[in-house]
């Protein structure tokens, strides 16, 4: 029985017995549980350190567990142990990276050990995985690990991974306690005298027997009270130093004094980081002299000198000075800030920053590594970047943290990228700044991580307003707080902004659309023919769709493929792609083009899309055709902008119009191209329509060359661009034609071609349509 004071012979004598007996029982087996819980133990759960012997702190802060052992040893002797600078004592390995700790407590944990499978247990509540990590602690609990059952006791308290359950909070803390957690002995007291329960001061005298700083102030409070007399007081009160007193040696005040020390240090060095620089790292305009924004694309180092302009004032320096070239800035002036010729190539660059560096300059020291980091010469760029952080190159720190924390070129290191990343914060880098709120977020230092958030923001970097946003919201920030951020963040952004600026990022912007757009496709939108790989004729006419795959073959290839299957007797007419029996009549071929549809092939979709423009529904053409676009089909962005254009379906949009007609001109759409010529021609755009037509009329687009033909007597063409689009037009319509074309075009002429459609012979070709 509970009471261990009866036996019985049977199940049924022990029944019959329990009504008179339950009382007792109960009452003996609650005394023989309180004699196991309040007999002090003789030391505490953390037991002595292995290396001096003397009992463990109580206090997790002073003990420090070896990572390759899991041993806990005391401060004292772990800096004795840093002094000498020598391997763990105890087990005489060298300290392990993090992938070798974690793969090394898997290891022991898969062999029973309580302590790995407990810090498995703390890894998975980390995560958030608290189902996890109550297998765990409980499998730890039940293999002897008293700090498990403090684990425990904190889920069923909290009822993460487990509904709240009081009693089983209350065993927990009481295992917990047996086994010499004083902690939660002192958590025990407090429960205890919760309740009023006199049970709470045996509780709190020997937690505070162990040197617990907390149960022997509660006890002295109570004392101030009047709740307990003298003499419990002092007796917890003796207990309590003595316990002091034998955790006590050389070793460990020498430690403490070195930690505080330490903590002086670190002070200062706080104060010089969290000092809110007065500006960002990037510095100013070397020309207009206003604040350049963090976006290294709206402002240039200049390589003659290393000075940093912004894109207003390389802007400016273009419109006075330069001149655009096949879409690209080109200057011939000097530099505004060193008075040098602007380079014009990048042998011309490389030379200046070459020059620059051997004079030391750190900046282009910076541009050499990061040349070399984008070759992936790790090693070469460390080299460079490091130069540049001794000269005192913010962005050289920056970047020398990426590497420590990556490991390119370097062992990961997380102190030394944490050093970089410090340095490069005190000097006003925003990024740095956020990546050390993000690894102090990691490490569960809150207040230090907001602290780095709140700097960054201020300094114009967005995502730490993002993050301490999400704070604010958790309540982790207070709102007057976060709203005095936002304020000194859309401060921060503002002074980076100037008329100049804004035009000149609007500027650059269309600069790089219209290289973009002007820049002449290889081939045309429809490409070339998959059989006998020759381009395929802008007229539509002159091309076969396939209705079972929507593969586009040129007349003359059909017609090849037409007389192949008559010599070979071959009924069955198999696609040469698909390999799937062609359709024989309309109702075939439009039963395959809707499994295309529904396929989702823009073929087929812009196809279905023409034959309700056909049949005069245009809104149902315009979605199919919208869709088709969206799947990337370039004939469906051409049509839609003709829709626009023609305002059948929509109302007219000029702007829409030009939009699909550009990206279907960026597609290679002859057509397209030679609609945003006439219109920008019609416009005023002269040259911009020109150039349009030029390129639309060298894919062999007869309505361009024709256009060319009348404008070139009025003088909006020169006789070279004359004679090249001439002689590109010919070319393009030339590479499309072939000896099986041409008989192809003789055939249909004579209607001698076996593949126009009729009920009664079938055919599995469909012609798209012109538009």
């Amino acid at each position: 029985t509970g009471c261990k004071s009866a036996r019985y012979c049977s199940i049924n004598c022990q029944r019959d017995a329990w009504p008179n007996h339950k009382f007792a029982c109960k009452t003996r087996a609650a005394k023989l549980q309180d004699e196991i819980l309040f007999r002090r133990p003789e030391s505490t759960h953390l037991g002595d350190c292995p290396m001096c012997l003397l009992p463990l702190e109580v206090e997790h802060t002073k003990s420090i567990m070896m990572t390759c052992c899991s041993k806990m040893i005391c401060d004292g002797c772990d800096y004795a142990n840093e002094l000498r600078d020598v391997e763990c004592p105890l087990c005489c390995q060298p300290v392990p990276t993090d992938e070798e700790l974690d793969l090394n407590v898997m290891k022991r944990a898969e062999a029973g050990d309580p302590v790995a499978i407990r810090q498995m247990g703390s890894k998975h509540s980390e995560r958030g995985d608290y189902e996890a990590a109550l297998k765990n602690f409980t499998r730890a609990a039940k293999l002897g690990d008293v700090e498990a059952h403090s684990h425990l006791v904190a889920l069923y308290q909290g009822g993460e991974g487990v509904e709240k359950d009081e009693k089983k909070e209350i065993y927990h803390l009481e295992q917990a306690a047996i086994g010499g957690n004083a902690l939660a002995r002192h958590n025990l007291g407090c429960e205890e005298g919760s309740k009023g329960s006199e049970r709470a001061i045996i509780h709190l005298i020997i937690a505070a027997s162990h040197g617990l700083d907390e149960s022997i102030e509660m006890l002295k409070g109570w004392y101030a009270d009047g709740h307990i007399n003298k003499e419990i007081y002092d007796k917890a009160r003796n207990l309590y130093q003595l316990a002091v007193d034998v955790r006590k040696s050389p070793q460990r005040e020498a430690a403490k004094l070195a930690k505080q020390n330490l903590g002086d240090e670190q002070k200062q060095r706080d104060a010089i980081l969290f000092k809110q620089p007065s500006s960002c790292h990037v510095g100013d305009c070397s020309i207009c002299l206003l604040p350049l924004p963090l976006d290294v694309t709206r402002y240039e180092m200049i390589a003659c000198c290393g000075k940093p302009v912004c894109g207003g004032c390389l802007y400016a320096s273009v419109m006075r000075d330069g001149e655009v070239r096949d879409g690209e800035v080109a200057l011939d002036s000097k530099c505004p800030s060193c008075e040098q010729r602007f380079p014009q190539s990048q042998a011309d660059r490389d030379l200046y920053r070459m020059r620059r560096a051997e004079a030391n300059d750190a900046a282009a020291i910076l541009e050499i590594g990061t040349g070399c980091f984008m070759k992936e010469d790790y090693s070469s760029a460390f080299d460079y970047w490091t130069k540049a952080a001794k000269l005192g190159d913010i962005e050289a720190h920056y970047n020398l943290s990426s590497l420590y924390y990556e490991g390119k070129g370097v062992e990961k290191d997380e102190s030394k990228f944490v050093y970089h990343c410090e340095e490069a914060a005190i000097g006003g880098h925003p990024l740095a700044r956020r990546n050390l709120g993000a690894h102090e977020k990691d490490n569960q230092n809150t207040e230090r991580a907001n602290k780095h958030f709140t700097i960054a923001a201020s300094l114009g970097d967005d995502e730490s307003l993002k993050l301490l946003e999400e704070s604010c919201e958790s309540g982790k920030v207070k709102k007057d707080d976060f709203a005095a951020v936002v304020r000194a963040h859309k401060a921060a952004v503002d002074a980076t902004k100037s008329p100049q600026r804004e035009f000149a990022s609007v500027a650059l912007q269309q600069l790089e659309h219209d290289k973009l757009l002007f820049k002449r496709p290889e081939c045309s939108h429809l490409e070339d023919c998959p059989i006998c790989l020759l381009p395929m004729d802008l007229d539509n006419e002159k091309n076969g769709m396939l209705a079972c795959c929507s593969k586009l073959l040129c007349d003359g290839c059909m017609m090849a493929k037409k007389i192949s299957e008559e010599e070979r007797s071959d009924t069955d007419g198999k696609c040469p792609f698909c390999r799937q029996p062609c359709p024989k009549n309309e109702v075939e071929m439009k039963k395959n083009i809707k499994k295309r549809v529904d396929a989702n092939d823009p073929f087929a979709i812009r196809e279905k899309g023409l034959r309700c423009y056909e049949k005069g529904d245009h809104v149902t053409a315009l979605e199919l055709w919208a869709k088709a676009a969206n799947l990337g089909d370039i004939d469906a962005h051409f049509r839609l902008g003709k829709a626009y254009s023609l305002g059948e379906g929509v109302e007219k949009d000029v702007n829409k119009q030009t939009y699909y007609y550009e990206i279907a001109a960026i597609g290679g759409h002859p057509s397209a191209r030679f609609n945003l010529g006439a219109h920008d021609f019609n416009s005023g755009n002269i040259d911009r329509g020109v150039k349009h037509i030029m390129i639309s009329a060298s894919h062999g687009h007869d309505l361009s060359i024709q256009t060319i033909k009348q404008i070139y007597p009025l003088g909006y063409v020169t006789k070279e661009e004359f004679a090249a689009a001439l002689r590109a037009h010919k070319a393009a319509v030339d590479a499309t034609k072939s000896i099986q074309r041409e008989a192809s075009a003789e055939a249909q002429r004579n209607k001698t071609w076996p593949y126009v459609f009729h009920p009664d012979k079938g055919s599995h070709i469909s012609h798209p349509r012109n538009f």
